[in-house]
């Protein structure tokens, strides 16, 4: 239950597993639902695209990709590339759900949504060790050695009406919450695709608890999804699928938002959906899915770069240093209310935060 819209000649993809190990009442289970709206979602693989197997793992030396920020370039030209850093993405790596697009612009190929969260993290950062968790499994998530990140790409969703406080959450989500609410990781949870509504808030009669179960965390941040990457010259505006910051100050503060660039004209927001991507059409994936992981690659290179600031001061780094002015104005002219309830902090800028003084410096 990814709660999307479809459109003429738009199958937006859905991805719900029941995880029956979870429960948070008698009889009360969780759907595990990852946050993506799309590309394409074929039923099978296409032995011409390369099945499922991906592209080869990035080298160690970054490329930049059209869907990229231009501000990592800045990054990566200090070195920085993530050495030292732990992500870990908690995804589908083994259901029978797949998803096309183009992440590399060599081609479309098909893979689990993990794979192309995993992908990002690994092309953002590639001197990160990259650990992949398929969400059926049921263990703690461990921490790596050094600076610990975790990407998560989904949702854990029960009816209405649940106290977090007393959910009985299994050993993973479990291990996540209190990575999160202790400081030892830093966690990437992406919004959702709740189409404007608040995070926090319940949406057709159902509540994303494990967004629930993060507010207020202390290394815990909020990502939503900008229909592309903020330039002062081209602002960008909140993709329509996604969640937003809501009134809650609490959320707005750790809240914020990137580009994704899945390939877009200025009219319709999936333009090229259902086509073959290429370097100049984006990679095909919308969704805040495909938004958490930028953040997550972020943090490791932040991480990696800034060896001795735990978890907590790298998400004060990021939340600290984003950019305003390359988002459009929702409001009377300077950032108000209607701006904090959108796009929370604003637009993360990975080579502001690497080069901050102080990861306490005031936006």
């Amino acid at each position: 239950m990814t709660r999307l819209k479809s459109a003429v000649g738009l199958a937006l993809a859905t991805t719900a597993l029941t995880f029956a190990g979870i429960t948070a009442l008698p009889a009360q289970g969780f759907d595990i639902v990852a946050f993506a709206a799309g590309g394409n979602k074929p039923d099978k693989g296409n032995g011409d695209k390369g099945g499922n197997d991906g592209p080869p793992p990035p080298p160690s030396t970054p490329t930049y990709y059209n869907w990229m920020d231009s501000d990592i370039q800045g990054v990566w030209d200090t070195g920085a590339i993530g050495v030292g850093a732990t992500v870990t993405v908690v995804d589908d790596y083994s259901s029978g759900d797949i998803f096309e697009g183009n992440l590399d612009g060599t081609g479309v190929i098909l893979q689990h949504h993990g794979d192309w969260t995993s992908d990002q993290v690994r092309m953002l950062a590639p001197g990160a060790n990259v650990v992949e968790r398929d969400w059926t499994s049921n263990g703690p998530v461990k921490l790596g050695s050094g600076f610990n990140a975790f990407n998560l790409s989904y949702g854990m969703i029960a009816r209405d009406g649940l106290n977090v406080d007393n959910l009985l959450w299994s050993k993973r989500e479990q291990s996540i919450i209190d990575a999160a609410t202790s400081g030892s990781a830093f966690v990437a949870k992406s919004s959702g695709n709740d189409w404007g509504a608040a995070v926090g808030t319940a949406v057709d009669g159902t509540r994303d608890y494990l967004n629930e179960a993060l507010i207020g965390a202390s290394s815990a941040v909020f990502v939503g999804a900008l229909r592309n990457n903020g330039d002062t010259g081209a602002k960008a505006s909140i993709a329509s699928y996604s969640t937003i910051a809501g009134s809650n100050a609490t959320i707005q503060a750790q809240f914020l938002v990137v580009g994704v660039e899945g390939g877009e004209s200025d009219t319709d927001e999936f333009a090229n959906y259902g086509a073959d991507c290429g370097a100049a059409a984006g990679h095909c994936l919308y969704g805040t899915s495909f938004a958490a992981p930028v953040v997550a690659g972020y943090a490791a290179l932040l991480g990696g770069k800034f060896g001795t600031e735990d978890p907590v001061h790298i998400k004060t780094r990021l939340l600290s240093t984003t950019d305003r002015d390359t988002l459009v104005d929702l409001g009377d002219a300077g950032w108000g209310a209607e701006d904090f309830a959108t796009y929370g902090q604003g637009e993360a800028n990975v080579f502001r935060a690497m080069s901050a003084n102080s990861p306490l410096t005031a936006n």
